[in-house]
């Protein structure tokens, strides 16, 4: 299916799925015999005087109109089959996702171990998807193969090969089948606690998407109606035949011949073209139904129902106005990306401490919530940049320098701990924060680690080791210049490799 802007010019200009040039080749040749006819009357070598006055205008003038009516009625009914088409498999789609979503939720109630709720709803979503693949299968032509499904591969080989050898109008029933057979041995199990006049909603929503992919199904095995397709084609073929002679009497030279009957014939081949096009919705070509997405949306939809944040009820927080009249007194309520940012924004501003640059180009202590940053990175000047480029160098853990920003353990290494818990308290950083960002940067890790070593930062031994208090008194005047870091990176990373 092509999507594109009604309200831009451009869209006369694209060819993909454009019916123009198809249209174009066939009023090319009607207006090449027109205007061969006018080169050969206007030469002598064809005499058609004497029929001029038996030509009368008013004759084709109602077989055009006739020819116009015909066509254009074949283009709405076409239009109205494509219509009902794409409603009924989106209506088929939003009923199976709405049984597997009650399904998932009425699941989550029961008394039985974790273990069987989770595989009653993995069972659900591969059915579900299974279903609605073959369902668009047997309604277009593209092959069961070429839809994705959710991890086919779980279910047994012996069914698969089962379904495999029936027809793909049956392939719908068995699975729908499976379908109800899984619902009503989890009520008779006890795996579904939830009443059974509520319960009988799942069935009901399964019946509607039968329904849907039944309508569906009878539009395409029924064709357009032979005989007025015929009737059309016949009608349009004898208007080509017919306007190149008309057009000898109604021009004046060749050239006009050729133009009038180009638009006359062009705009008649584009409305039946237009028909064929959109009469038979499922397919490969350019003005089809998306049936590929259809099947990307369905299984998106059933994978997001086993994602942990989206089966967790959400509860409000303290700061939630309980009273009506709190709610009421609220000029105006934000949007939910106005909220989002806001809270992203926060998140942000309390978990990154800053340093700010004075003006002799030295980075000195501020307040974690400045917001003119200076961040870690510009503090260590570069030095993951050396990891980068020292390809041969192998870090702990057979890590490489290649391999930067990789996850590890949630605690930090102990061998840098102590070292971490020194320069925290020299830089005035938060300790906590420290570790997170060693934990998730190999990079910052090592980096951290030569800024410590230059600095003779080594903590005495013990689990917890503590900080001289005169370093900690001096640590709001603490200046580390630039240009002494970068001194002091080039130096480790020369020994480094002297080593």
């Amino acid at each position: 299916m092509i999507r594109y802007d009604s309200h831009s010019w451009k869209t006369i200009f694209r060819l993909k799925g454009s019916v123009f040039p198809k249209a174009s080749g066939y009023a090319f040749i009607v207006s090449l015999c027109a205007a061969s006819l006018k080169l050969a009357t206007a030469r002598g070598v064809i005499g058609v005087s004497k029929y001029q006055d038996e030509l009368n205008s008013a004759i084709f003038s109602g077989f055009t109109f006739t020819l116009g009516f015909i066509l254009v009625f074949r283009t709405g009914q076409c239009y109205s089959r494509f219509l009902t088409c794409a409603q009924g498999v989106c209506a088929m789609r939003a009923e199976l996702h709405e049984a597997a979503l009650c399904l998932t939720s009425f699941s989550r109630q029961s008394k039985r171990s974790r273990h069987e709720v989770d595989m009653f709803v993995h069972k659900v979503v591969r059915l579900i998807s299974l279903l609605h693949a073959c369902a668009l299968e047997c309604v277009t032509a593209i092959p069961h193969k070429n839809l994705p499904i959710v991890d086919l591969d779980a279910l047994p080989s012996e069914q698969l090969e089962y379904l495999y050898g029936l027809p793909s109008n049956l392939r719908v029933e068995v699975i729908y089948q499976w379908l109800n057979s899984l619902m009503v041995e989890s009520m008779s199990s006890g795996m579904m606690t939830v009443p059974a006049p509520i319960f009988t909603r799942v069935f009901q929503q399964l019946e509607k998407s039968k329904m849907e992919f039944s309508q569906v199904q009878q539009l395409i095995l029924i064709p357009f109606p032979f005989p007025y397709a015929q009737a059309a084609k016949m009608l349009l073929a004898i208007y080509s035949g017919f306007t190149p002679v008309v057009m000898i009497f109604w021009s004046s030279t060749v050239p006009s011949a050729f133009v009038f009957t180009f638009f006359s014939t062009f705009g008649m081949f584009c409305i039946e073209i237009i028909a064929t096009e959109i009469e038979h919705p499922f397919g490969e070509d350019a003005n089809d139904l998306p049936v590929h997405e259809f099947q990307d949306e369905i299984n998106s939809a059933l994978l997001l129902m086993m994602e942990p944040l989206a089966q967790k009820m959400p509860e409000l927080s303290e700061k939630a106005k309980l009273n009506h009249k709190q709610l009421s007194a609220m000029k105006r309520h934000r949007s939910f990306y106005d909220v989002v940012e806001q809270i992203s924004t926060s998140k942000s501003d309390e978990s990154i401490p800053y340093m700010k640059q004075d003006d002799s180009d030295t980075f000195v202590n501020s307040n974690p919530s400045i917001t003119e940053p200076r961040k870690l990175d510009e503090l260590i000047l570069g030095v993951t940049e050396n990891t980068r480029d020292a390809k041969q160098e192998t870090l702990h853990d057979g890590v490489t320098p290649g391999m930067e920003r990789q996850w590890v353990p949630e605690t930090t290494p102990t061998c840098f701990s102590s070292q971490v818990t020194s320069l925290g308290a020299q830089l005035t950083w938060p300790e906590q924060w420290l570790e997170q960002q060693v934990c998730v940067n190999r990079d910052l890790l090592r980096a951290l680690q030569q800024i410590v070593d230059r600095l003779s930062l080594n903590p005495p031994s013990s689990d917890r080791p503590s900080v001289p208090a005169s370093t900690i008194n001096h640590a709001p005047s603490l200046l580390l210049s630039r240009d002494k870091l970068v001194h002091e990176r080039d130096t480790c990373v020369k020994q480094r490799h002297t080593t």
